[in-house]
């Protein structure tokens, strides 16, 4: 099945108390100083995270979906992102999810949490004899367990997406604080 790159995060600010918003946490991706982490898919063998941190690359998309942006949606110059094999096409073969992790965010002294990020992104979302192709989801830990902010429900009903410019999403997470 055909599988487009997915340009995911650009922007990670978290927090907004009732005084006045403070950025708990804001990942420009210009590197990965902030100490994300890449979890492979299990396989057969091993495997090997597609999730990187580096500059925008325009590509992909020649047989799904849209390419890659040659340019991320921040004013700086840095012009990174996170994403899945980027400037290229996410591998076509069926595999467990593949993650990328942000360091621990404590977010106990915030009295509202929100996830906000700027989204470029591209993918099918085909289940064909039970097995499922492509799944994007945002999660939060809870201090016990990981909780789904978003995904994957909205996607199956249209049958994947499909992005041609950049996106601010936000997400509530106060639920999840700690």
């Amino acid at each position: 099945m055909p599988s487009k790159s997915l340009l995911v995060f650009m922007l990670l600010a978290l927090a907004v108390p009732a005084s006045a918003q403070i950025v708990a946490f804001n990942e420009p991706f210009d590197n990965n100083g902030a100490g994300w982490t890449f979890v492979a898919p299990v396989t057969p063998g091993g495997g090997v995270s597609e999730w990187a941190i580096g500059p925008a690359t325009a590509g992909g998309g020649v047989s799904f979906g849209n390419p890659d942006p040659g340019i991320d949606a921040s004013a700086s110059a840095a012009n990174g992102v996170a994403g899945v094999v980027i400037g290229g096409d996410a591998a076509q073969v069926v595999h467990s999810l593949d993650y990328l992790t942000s360091p621990v965010i404590d977010t106990t002294s915030l009295s509202v949490v929100l996830v906000e990020f700027q989204r470029w992104l591209n993918s099918d979302y085909f289940v064909l004899g039970g097995t499922l192709y492509m799944s994007n989801q945002i999660e939060v830990f809870d201090g016990t367990a990981w909780q789904i902010l978003w995904g994957p429900a909205p996607e199956s009903s249209t049958g994947g997406i499909y992005e041609a410019a950049w996106s601010l999403q936000s997400y509530d997470a106060t639920a999840y604080s700690n």
